[in-house]
């Protein structure tokens, strides 16, 4: 067989290599002319091409048809899986706010049972419990009011118990310098109770009200039953720490006050002080006549100037 036969013949096989419908002798035979015979190589080469780029319509169609239901088959994967994730998410966050987090147990829900003050250090230890035994206490925390100063806010979180762990249903905290604080229990959006009061914690009670009596004893231009001093709070003055009293006064012939459940009743016509008293809390006691500009003396007969001021307002009102 000549050369040209054997080419002629190589490439009458080529369509069947190309697309391996040779048997494996004829694969072979094909394979190894294509090594050495650059001409049948070259038409090997553009015959796959050809083989390649032609493409019958149905074929395309259903190809295509395909690769769209890949797609689609994809999409929906993707939106299912997500859907899945957002459903764990919600039951995972579910399951986290009722048996880790907790939520804000109403005031009624918790018995304190006992509220206690430290002197040397100016802290509070708080002991209370819940009053349900279906759940546990998660956790504690106090924030100081937004709304007025003085206030501190506990709040009590509870969550579910587990079948295999009831957990604690009571609570211990301490909190550091709680000197002149109120200290409320409170439930976010719902209650709030007061459950200490350091004024009128019954040693500071008496101090304040020694000191109350200090201020009339030492200052003879207040009149006890005219000039009614209402503790204010505590406040630093000089380096010393002391106690401040506002300044209530009362005109008029039948005047009178008195205390009642907490509250101070005023019977006359009463005026807002424009000045309050300063007295500090430990001997030497010293006191203070301060004005809410930032002034303030030791001269207290500028507490005559300032009631003659609040007569004259009064006068020409």
């Amino acid at each position: 067989m000549s050369h040209y036969d054997s080419c002629e013949l190589i490439q009458d096989l080529l369509p069947g290599y190309i697309e391996g419908g040779l048997s494996e002798m004829g694969m072979n035979i094909v394979q190894e002319h294509l090594k050495t015979c650059k001409e049948c190589e070259s038409i090997y080469k553009e015959m796959k091409i050809d083989s390649e780029r032609k493409i019958i319509p149905r074929e395309q169609m259903v190809l295509d048809g395909f690769r769209k239901i890949q797609k689609r088959t994809r999409i929906l994967k993707g939106i299912a899986g997500l859907f899945f994730g957002l459903c764990l998410a919600m039951v995972g966050y579910v399951l986290l706010v009722w048996y880790v987090i907790g939520e804000p147990v109403s005031t009624d829900q918790i018995q304190i049972l006992e509220v206690k003050y430290h002197e040397e250090d100016r802290s509070l230890t708080i002991h209370g419990e819940l009053r349900s035994n279906s759940y546990r206490i998660s956790r504690v925390v106090w924030e100081e009011s937004e709304h007025y100063g003085g206030e501190m806010n506990v709040i009590v979180y509870s969550a579910q118990t587990l079948p295999f762990y009831q957990g604690k249903r009571d609570f211990f905290i301490t909190i550091p310098e709680m000197e002149d604080y109120r200290v409320y229990l409170a439930c976010p959006n719902y209650d709030q109770r007061e459950i200490y009061n350091w004024s009128q914690d019954q040693e500071h009670f008496a101090l304040l009200y020694s000191l109350e009596e200090k201020i009339y004893s030492q200052v003879s231009e207040l009149e006890e039953e005219q000039d009614i001093l209402m503790y204010s709070g505590i406040m630093e003055l000089d380096g010393k720490k002391g106690a401040t009293y506002s300044v209530t006064h009362l005109f008029g012939e039948d005047i009178w006050h008195q205390y009642f459940n907490g509250q101070m009743i005023l019977h006359g016509d009463v005026k807002e002080g424009d000045f309050y008293i300063w007295i500090s809390l430990e001997e030497p006691y010293q006191i203070f006549v301060c004005s809410y500009q930032g002034d303030y003396t030791q001269d207290t007969s500028v507490i005559l100037d300032y009631k003659e001021a609040l007569k004259q307002k009064e006068f020409l009102e």
